[in-house]
């Protein structure tokens, strides 16, 4: 519910085949301040998770740095559980979720955990491409957050071993 004086606008969230997020309602004097809610980031999780499974095997590193990304955007327990089921059910779809800059981290933390087991499996780029085309990510974007990505996960994995 919003706080009593505190503007209110919702924005528009991507429609395509993800019908069930339709819109964000934003509730702040300052919306670069304002965190997702709690279905915003199941689905976001949802979205990282999808791509752990889409090589056909989970290592401790994926594990990790799934961990690592739902504490870095305030997930708790239930939030990385709820994801983890929702990706594995029958017709998930990676999904567009919260503002742009969410978008966009999501995709880099997409790229992240693709990079855990060392190479990139087909099915894991699809799905990559296919969420950069979605939220509208040039190749001179994609090719900054790809780089951005590697280099976080060479620092996760010293830090990690």
């Amino acid at each position: 519910s919003p706080v009593t004086g505190v503007q209110t606008c919702a924005l528009p969230i991507y429609t395509g085949h993800c019908q069930h997020i339709t819109s964000l309602t934003l509730h702040s004097k300052n919306h670069s301040t304002e965190i997702m809610n709690k279905e915003e980031q199941v689905q976001y999780l949802a979205n990282v998770f999808y791509i752990v499974l889409a090589d056909g095997n989970t290592d401790k590193n994926e594990e990790k740095a799934f961990e690592r990304i739902a504490q870095a955007i305030g997930a708790g327990y239930f939030e990385r559980r709820n994801a983890q089921d929702l990706a594995k059910q029958d017709g998930f779809e990676v999904c567009p979720v919260g503002r742009l800059s969410d978008r966009f981290r999501n995709i880099e933390d997409m790229l992240f955990i693709s990079y855990c087991n060392q190479q990139v499996d087909a099915a894991e780029k699809k799905l990559i491409i296919d969420y950069a085309t979605q939220i509208a990510v040039n190749q001179q974007q994609f090719g900054q957050i790809k780089q951005e990505a590697k280099q976080r996960q060479e620092n996760f994995r010293q830090r990690t071993t």
